[in-house]
């Protein structure tokens, strides 16, 4: 859900607040502004100095304000994600292109991965305009999430297919197009092998196959996993 609301309440209150209380308050401020899809709110935090943490589930403490005293601050431990909050606004179409513009503006890298190594090129294949905004913005279309093969692997893998994988399964052969002119490698995907998978009808897949085929994937190919990938095509699957 799209939020939006008056801030200048909000910047009376933190205006003459201790630095210490600030930049807690920013990263709570943020975190909430991240949820709620609220992108003049996030621009507020992240100009008020809110700093846009990279490490999923870092430690940060947020504060209890007492009315009366500063001696009455407790700072418990509280555990924030910021990558994996961008990763759900990639999964929306709620105000995505403002957001990644704005956090982009002040500074965050368009690749930084969530958890299990997905990054947001890959959360948004749905969105044709978001997948034209992150590649224009520096995303990588073959960095992300590990194959499927690679069982220990949490991190993102600089050869991942996952992005691609997933436009071919998911999304539309625009989306495929816009990926591969942007860079995704053929030989790390498993594409075709994803597209003759895929939860459509036979008759929506053929159109990815037939597609895939024509920029370049082979039937008798082998995917990044190790198995053929045209087997469903030439089995008649």
């Amino acid at each position: 859900m799209c939020k939006s609301g008056d801030l200048t309440q909000t910047n009376a209150l933190v205006s003459d607040l201790p630095d210490w209380v600030k930049e807690d308050l920013g990263r709570q401020g943020l975190e909430n502004a991240l949820e709620a899809r609220d992108v003049e709110a996030a621009r507020f935090f992240l100009e008020q100095g809110a700093t846009l943490d990279v490490s999923g589930g870092t430690m940060v403490r947020p504060v209890l304000l007492h009315a009366r005293s500063s001696q009455s601050l407790q700072r418990p431990p509280f555990r924030l994600s910021i990558p994996n909050l961008v990763l759900k606004i990639a999964r929306t179409k709620c105000q995505a292109v403002e957001f990644f513009e704005l956090l982009v503006e002040y500074g965050w890298d368009v690749n930084t991965p969530g958890f299990g190594g997905e990054t947001v090129i890959e959360a948004a294949t749905h969105d044709e305009h978001l997948i034209r905004t992150l590649l224009r913005l520096g995303a990588d279309p073959n960095y992300g999430a590990p194959q499927q093969h690679k069982l220990n692997a949490t991190e993102a893998d600089h050869f991942s297919s996952a992005a691609l994988d997933r436009a071919a399964s998911l999304s539309s052969t625009v989306v495929v197009d816009l990926l591969i002119e942007g860079g995704a490698k053929l030989e790390y995907s498993a594409a075709l092998h994803v597209a003759v998978e895929a939860p459509k009808e036979f008759g929506e897949n053929r159109i990815m196959i037939e597609h895939l085929l024509k920029r370049g994937f082979e039937v008798d190919g082998m995917d990044g996993m190790g198995s053929e990938e045209g087997a469903g095509v030439t089995e008649g699957e």
